[in-house]
């Protein structure tokens, strides 16, 4: 690992954080963690990594290396201006104001688990994507939550990317139990289950920054809302998808069980999400949607 120096501070919400400011390269200062490294918050308090000078870190987690908030403390990986990327069975978790706030994060493999977002903005309990790209190629994000974006918070203009990994049981108080988006999803493999929100249990995009979705593969169930169980996309968002994307079996309390969607949005074909609607063995089947649209 990078050498690196500690300091302890007050925050004006009287939370003790710690801040590791690498040394080794002030300009590109990078964190290594490998092994079982574990990383834990002692007491009420928020963990935050950072370099120099406020420069920009990297933090790279390796095999079951871990920064765990024991249910104490506020932030896991704290850089607006950093890189976050999660290899092997590396973990985040427990972290009471939120797991993640980065510009850049990537997940190869790794867990974000059992983070909420308690600060006053309440934005994405797992990870608050700030300003730059998330690219999720595997691992889970599981249980976070937030006010907008339990799992995942996607800052204006910016992109999640999905090729792989899972986001489960994630809720919100507001929109977007799985992901709230000001910008651009796009799914093209991986899946959401069991996530929660008044509005988009699995997933809300937001069109006053031009947000949109694009379904290419993958799968949204068993979620839930008042409005928009599997998706909700407000006025001006666009959706974009493919035949074969899995978007079946979720609720909702009022209406768009499945999708919650603006005039001009393309659904999957209905026929093409049989396989899986048909698991429970009942031998029920998808023959078209029963509204498309909801104004």
């Amino acid at each position: 690992a990078s050498s690196a120096a500690s300091d302890v501070y007050k925050r004006q919400d009287n939370h003790t954080s710690v801040i590791i400011r690498t040394s080794s390269t002030p300009n590109v200062p990078t964190i290594n963690m490998y092994g079982n490294s574990c990383i834990k918050v002692a007491n009420d308090g928020c963990l935050v990594i950072a370099g120099l000078n406020a420069n920009a870190a990297i933090l790279n987690m390796y095999d079951t290396s871990c920064l765990d908030g024991c249910n104490l403390g506020g932030y896991g990986f704290y850089d607006a201006k950093g890189s976050l990327n999660m290899h092997g069975q590396s973990s985040i978790k427990n972290f009471l104001d939120g797991g993640v706030v980065s510009r850049n994060v990537s997940m190869d493999g790794g867990s974000i688990a059992n983070c909420g977002n308690r600060t006053r903005e309440r934005w994405g309990g797992g990870v608050c994507l700030h300003g730059g790209t998330f690219t999720m190629n595997g691992g889970s994000i599981t249980n976070c939550s937030a006010t907008y974006g339990g799992g995942v918070y996607v800052v204006n203009h910016r992109t999640f990317t999905m090729n792989d990994g899972s986001i489960i049981g994630c809720s919100a108080e507001t929109s977007g139990g799985g992901v709230y988006a000001n910008g651009t999803v796009i799914m093209n493999s991986g899946s959401f289950t069991s996530c929660s929100a008044n509005y988009g249990g699995g997933i809300y995009v937001s069109g006053k920054y031009n947000g949109g979705l694009s379904m290419n593969s993958g799968s949204i169930t068993g979620c839930s809302a008042a409005e928009g169980g599997g998706i909700n996309l407000s006025t001006g968002a666009s959706l974009t998808s493919k035949d074969g994307f899995v978007l079946c079996n979720n609720t909702a309390t009022t209406y768009g069980a499945d999708a919650h969607i603006r005039k001009g949005s393309k659904l999957p074909s209905a026929a093409s999400m049989n396989a899986v609607y048909n698991a429970d063995g009942n031998g029920r089947t998808i023959t078209g949607w029963l509204s498309l649209i909801h104004i």
